[in-house]
């Protein structure tokens, strides 16, 4: 909210359109004004987070799939060379058992 002006054309013809919607409610000049500012910036706060969950989503997703690939990646390696890592608990709870 901080980096828009007034005297950009867009945000003043913005602001005329939301300050115009409360026309019939505000009479006074000055508070249609100023309650058209009021909603640009609710406005802009709900874009603004809006955004900022899309980015922390994206990077959820692309969080889990590395993460994917990764154990993936591991466990083709494990398939590959045939290494077992729960071959020496399974061994000595065989021998537990046998005795």
């Amino acid at each position: 909210m901080q980096s828009i002006v007034a005297t950009d054309p867009q945000v003043a013809t913005r602001l005329q359109q939301l300050g115009g919607a409360y026309g019939k409610v505000v009479s006074d000049p000055t508070l249609r004004s100023a309650q058209g500012a009021a909603t640009l910036s609710q406005q802009v706060t709900r874009e603004a987070n809006v955004l900022a969950f899309n980015d922390i989503f994206m990077l959820v997703g692309f969080l889990a799939a590395f993460t994917l690939v990764w154990m993936g990646a591991k466990q083709v390696r494990m398939y590959i060379t045939g290494f077992n890592p729960m071959a020496e608990p399974l061994a000595a709870m065989a021998r537990m058992r046998a005795q």
